[in-house]
């Protein structure tokens, strides 16, 4: 999740291109079920669906740490 004026939003969409990780940007302002669904509170926050259950990983900072744990 993502808002259009965030700049570590930005950073973690480079960080994930690079990495090669795949994802679909969702931004926060044009999705409210989405972040209510999900709980977001801020922007960034990667979400990662899987076993019927979703990992939030909310701030650039524990983004960058997903992606170094997939490299």
């Amino acid at each position: 999740f993502a808002t259009r004026t965030c700049t570590n939003c930005r950073m973690a969409e480079r960080q994930l291109d690079a990495a090669k990780i795949p994802y679909e940007l969702v931004y926060a302002e044009d999705n409210q079920d989405m972040v209510e669904k999900y709980d977001i509170r801020q922007a960034p926050t990667l979400v990662v669906e899987g076993k019927g259950e979703a990992a939030v990983y909310s701030s650039l900072a524990t983004i960058q740490n997903y992606i170094g744990s997939k490299n």
